[in-house]
């Protein structure tokens, strides 16, 4: 029952993109329905095969030696604050991101990065059909967050109409930077964080050219990416790399204090209108039907639903945090859901993000975006309930 009620979730949401296409004679179906197939192949191969399962193992074990490896500088910079188990959530988790800021802003600036999403970008863009800036934003987004995925295109923006420009960003709210992915498995189970990552390229794709399709001639479909990094030396990009690392475990850390803080304080009010009554049982009620529909057991909407809605308002962390604390009473069909969902940059806070990025430099395509941040909050939310929709029939 879980399985056809996933492939109907999938189904509403196609027909939502379709219905409120800006162009739907321009939408591509053959290459979304090849994107689709992908996203099944793909989650099939990693969660369903020996060798997917040992890939997932492979990674996270690379990923587990580079956390020891970003924890041994947090331990000599802080001592005994960064050790034990009662270690803080900031000193334990959120200040490794200096070392990963690091580690791939050099190999951004070592063009080992860049080149790899060119040349994968190139193989999807041939296969789906798919623009190559679109293709290759889509690709890089898996490494870099949503202000350096944007800036990485920074000198493409000229050739961006509208739904082009459209399409970019929502693949920057439909995705995560592998540069936090350290902190997401330390939250929650590894595999669905890393199955999640080329699902959310096709997923963002797939719903763009549903709402904003794109269409170019050949001979127009170029794209430079000679200048990725801005850095102007090795050192200058380790340097920038931890400082950005830095900068995004603060703002992280400030957002949890004050979202977790704000809930609190609304939870305390709630309980005093009626007892027992919370936040989370609100957003839970709120979305407990999308939760049905996605395929989750109906004794868990309510608690899958609450964290959806988490997400949503606040960020992926705040979700995480409620997530971790209930994971042994979910049923393993709804950890897979709720897990992959999680995993994007579709909340209210991302899209100040975006918009301030776009502001950098190109003031009208960031008013553009701006009259459209409602559209690309749906759109991007959309995207991530297809890749968990995608996992949980597969799961």
């Amino acid at each position: 029952m879980s399985m056809v009620l996933g492939f109907i979730c999938i189904l509403l949401v196609l027909t939502i993109g379709y219905i409120f296409s800006n162009d739907k004679k321009g939408i591509h179906y053959k290459s979304i329905g090849i994107m689709l197939v992908l996203q099944f192949l793909t989650g099939w191969f990693v969660l369903g095969t020996e060798l997917g399962i040992k890939i997932l193992d492979s990674l996270n074990s690379v990923f587990s030696s580079l956390i020891t490896s970003a924890s041994s500088g947090v331990q000599f910079v802080f001592g005994g604050l960064a050790l034990g188990e009662n270690a803080t959530f900031f000193f334990s988790v959120l200040l490794n991101l200096v070392f990963f800021g690091a580690l791939f802003e050099l190999l951004n600036y070592l063009k080992v990065l860049p080149f790899i999403t060119k040349w994968v970008g190139k193989i999807v863009g041939k296969v789906t059909g798919t623009p190559q800036i679109e293709t290759f934003q889509a690709i890089n987004n898996i490494f870099f967050g949503q202000s350096d995925s944007l800036l990485a295109i920074r000198s493409q923006f000229k050739f961006l109409n509208g739904n082009r420009l459209f399409t970019v960003c929502v693949s920057a709210m439909a995705s995560v930077s592998a540069s936090i992915i350290g902190a997401y498995i330390q939250m929650i189970p590894y595999k669905y964080v890393f199955v999640a990552l080329p699902l959310n390229v096709f997923s963002g794709l797939i719903l763009a050219s549903l709402f904003t399709p794109v269409n170019i001639p050949k001979e127009e479909d170029v794209i430079d990416i000679e200048n990725a990094s801005e850095c102007k030396s090795l050192l200058d990009a380790i340097g920038n790399g931890a400082t950005t690392g830095f900068q995004t475990a603060v703002i992280v850390g400030i957002m949890l204090m004050a979202y977790l803080g704000l809930i609190h304080f609304i939870n305390t009010i709630l309980s005093a209108v009626a007892n027992g009554l919370t936040l989370e049982t609100i957003l839970g009620w709120i979305f407990a039907p999308i939760a049905f529909i996605m395929g989750v057991p109906t004794s868990d909407i309510v608690s899958v639903g609450g964290i959806m809605g988490e997400k949503i308002i606040a960020n992926e962390f705040v979700a995480m945090a409620h997530l971790k604390r209930i994971l042994e009473t979910l049923q393993p069909k709804s950890i897979a859901i709720i897990s992959t969902f999680l995993i994007s940059f579709a909340n209210l806070s991302s899209i100040g993000m975006v918009l301030g990025t776009l502001k950098v430099f190109d003031v009208k395509k960031a008013e553009f975006m701006t009259k459209n941040a409602g559209k690309l909050l749906l759109v991007s939310t959309l995207a991530s309930l297809l890749t968990a929709c995608v996992v949980g029939i597969i799961s």
